[in-house]
């Protein structure tokens, strides 16, 4: 199929190899590309007994028919392996310039497997790939990694691993442009246990294009209207945390540990009061995209120095290091936001145990020496470096849910699903996300489908969708699901390819988009079942793992009512709303029965 190279790069860390891996073209047509193929790669070459830091784990970075083609929000690459959390196969996507390169790189992405002997890096050079040594990389930071490898190879991308990564850090995320991650996962770990430090790509070559001029007419239309959105404008003003007082007001802001989903002090940490602070220093954004939604900060707090090259913190960070602890200081916040990026630490799950760790001291179950109270500045500061060491309680962090609720001893208040720390949207104000927290297999992942509330939608032919009601929404959320699926099969930035209807839903130009680069024709029906098969990819590899209906849960914290709202969830009618979700996608036993899996054509893959 037209707008792909045809092919992987196979790379054997344990025995020096790296051949080329043709891709079927049929895969393309069925999976698209980035998640879908990389999930359909996983399926061969993965056996689902392999440990996430063992050898066997395959790691694949992955672009798609976008990628390399200056496409607004199509600057980005998926990340997918074994998650050391999850225990299952997941993926993460990244923005930044890494995407666009390796769209141009002679290959569609690259599988890893194996483990070196010493600590190498990956140098890919317009179809050519080379492991080479990283002694000298080895113990740097992202910025000072990135400076010497771009110094060696002028015009380079890299993504690469902290030392929170180098020691396995559960939570460690791989770092591009210093500034954009790939987190969640754990994927920073899993590149630290195969000893693989970086990749470096280089590119410029071109990929057939079906209909090229057509294509440069709709890339161009697509990125007017992309920035002519409301969403696109308050995204360029304030970034991702434009709406802090809005979700607190809606009662969406995680606050204290998730007890309370308001937090009187959100205008002080909100995008526009990082936008008017003494430390704002100015926008960035991705390759080709019009919006420029990312912050660049500079400016110390306890002493400690942090500047733009580390970027600025989006919605989630400012949340999970904001009022999820209590703290109501921007500044705190980008100092927090640049440790997590130096290091390479995922700051959504770092402020997550970070303040089941300030509830455990409130309860008196730390030693002295463990304990951290809410909003305590400093504290945070020297914590986030204890992890990123393993040094003290730190270690008991670094390695995850299971150890750090047995140190503690009372894991009912760490907020997680799967082993996946939850993000930073409380489910108790919009149900939809209630159900993806529930039943992905991605854990507490808040990035599968819509965020309630949404108007009724006509292309998809779904109703109108309160936040706070439970009607069909078993149906809506499983719709808004499969084009979110779509989506990160085309690797299409969330931001700017809003699945909900208005003036912001782009899908019918991104089918167009898509039919000039490749040729084939997708309408409606066949954009949600291409989403539909490879989100199942991801279940039906969970199934193999042990997964079953009893594990799709919500976490205890998140069904007790709110203190300020009074908002809860029934965990009665959740489960009931569940079960009606399972039979509409035809789930089974965790993945899709034999009979919804030989429609989608992937039943081969059920024992």
């Amino acid at each position: 199929m037209k707008g792909n190279f045809g092919k992987y790069a196979y790379i054997d860390l344990s025995n020096n190899i790296t051949i080329d891996y043709p891709i079927p073209d049929d895969w393309y047509k069925k999976f698209i590309g980035g998640r879908g193929i990389a999930a359909r790669i996983l399926l061969k070459e993965l056996e689902s007994t392999a440990e996430a830091f063992s050898p066997e784990n395959v790691l694949i970075f992955a672009t798609g028919p976008f990628q390399g083609l200056g496409i607004a929000g199509g600057a980005r690459f998926l990340v997918m392996a074994k998650s050391p959390k999850t225990k299952t196969i997941s993926d993460s996507f990244c923005g930044g310039n890494f995407g666009e390169v390796l769209g141009k790189s002679g290959f569609d992405g690259l599988i890893i497997k194996g483990k070196a002997s010493l600590p190498v890096y990956i140098l890919v050079i317009n179809g050519k790939v080379k492991i080479l040594s990283a002694d000298k990389l080895w113990g740097l930071d992202p910025k000072e990694c990135e400076s010497i490898l771009v110094n060696e190879y002028r015009d380079a991308s890299i993504a690469c691993i902290g030392i929170a990564g180098e020691k396995k850090v559960i939570h460690s995320c791989i770092m591009v442009d210093k500034t954009r991650a790939a987190g969640r996962p754990g994927f920073g770990a899993v590149m630290g246990s195969k000893n693989l430090k970086a990749v470096a790509v280089l590119g410029n070559k071109q990929k057939e294009i079906a209909e090229k001029d057509m294509f440069i007419q709709l890339k161009n239309e697509f990125s007017r209207k992309v920035a002519k959105t409301w969403f696109s404008k308050q995204l360029r003003a304030y970034g991702t945390a434009f709406g802090v007082e809005y979700l607190s007001e809606n009662g969406v802001l995680p606050t204290k540990n998730f007890i309370n989903g308001q937090y009187n002090k959100a205008h002080r940490i909100s995008g526009q009061a990082l936008v008017k602070s003494d430390f704002w220093f100015k926008r960035k954004t991705c390759p080709n995209c019009p919006v420029a939604c990312k912050r660049a900060v500079q400016g110390s707090v306890l002493g400690e120095m942090f500047g733009p090259e580390w970027g600025g913190p989006e919605y989630e960070t400012i949340a999970a290091f904001g009022s999820l602890l209590l703290i109501d200081d921007i500044g705190a916040i980008c100092l927090f936001n640049k440790k997590c990026n130096q290091y390479g630490l995922d700051t959504i799950s770092i402020g997550v145990q970070i303040a089941y760790l300030m509830e455990a001291t409130e309860k008196g179950l730390l030693k002295e020496e463990d304990q951290i109270k809410w909003g305590d500045v400093k504290g945070v500061a020297t914590l986030i470096d204890k992890i990123a060491n393993r040094e003290g309680i730190g270690d008991c962090v670094a390695n995850g849910v299971k150890e750090i609720t047995k140190k503690v001893g009372d894991s009912s208040f760490l907020v997680h699903c799967k082993g996946q720390e939850v993000a930073m949207h409380d489910p108790r104000s919009k149900y939809s996300m209630a159900i993806y927290y529930a039943t992905t297999p991605r854990g507490g992942n808040h990035m599968e489908g819509v965020q309630d509330p949404t108007p009724p939608h006509k292309e998809l032919n779904l109703p109108d969708n309160p936040a706070q009601s439970w009607t069909e929404k078993a149906r809506i959320a499983s719709e808004y699901l499969k084009i979110r699926s779509f989506a990160n099969s085309l690797i299409l930035c969330a931001l700017i390819s809003s699945v909900a209807d208005g003036e912001d839903y782009l899908f019918p130009l991104i089918r167009d988009i898509f039919q000039t680069i490749t040729g084939e024709i997708i309408d409606v029906s066949k954009m949600l079942e291409i989403g539909e098969r490879n989100y199942d990819l991801l279940r039906l590899f969970a199934q193999k793992v042990g997964y079953k209906r009893a594990d799709d849960l919500l976490p205890k914290r998140l069904c007790e009512t709110q203190p300020s709202t009074g908002y809860f969830i029934c965990q009665n009618k959740l489960k009931e709303v569940i079960d009606e979700y399972y039979s509409i996608n035809g789930y089974e036993v965790y993945g899709p029965t034999k009979e919804r899996a030989k429609k989608l054509g992937i039943d081969k893959f059920i024992d």
